[in-house]
């Protein structure tokens, strides 16, 4: 009887260590399975940081490029609208000019007419004796 409890004792032990056994080597796949998907959502998130990295600098070169642009038609357009004006400084000064001259020709001309006069005779150098 002691023999027998000592051989199911000892099976039961067996048994229990088998299971022990096998419990530790699924728990050992699961940890590398865990370990390993964690290394690809690492690996994932670096790419992604990465990536966002490099289109933060692509957006501020085009930002960049953008400004300098909008600089240099800003100051286009500060030397256009300076030239437009001093042309309409002009065409204001050449039209009071043209406004003048039109009414100096609708005015009637006053010049003095010249008188049909004679011509003056010589005098004969008078005879004295």
């Amino acid at each position: 009887m002691l023999a027998e409890e000592r051989k199911a004792a000892l099976h039961d032990v067996s048994t229990l260590r088998q299971e022990l056994q096998a419990a530790q080597r699924q728990l050992a796949q699961e940890r590398e399975a865990s370990a390993a998907y964690v290394r690809g959502v690492e690996d994932r998130a670096h790419r992604e940081v990465d990536q966002a990295r490099e289109e933060s600098r692509a957006a501020a070169a085009q930002l960049k490029a953008v400004t300098k642009q909008q600089d240099q038609l800003r100051q286009r357009l500060d030397t256009a609208l300076t030239q437009l004006s001093a042309a309409q400084q002009v065409a204001a000064a050449e039209k009071a000019r043209a406004s003048i001259l039109e009414q100096q020709l609708a005015q009637p001309v006053r010049t003095k007419r010249a008188r049909a006069t004679p011509a003056k005779r010589q005098r004969k150098p008078a005879v004295t004796a």
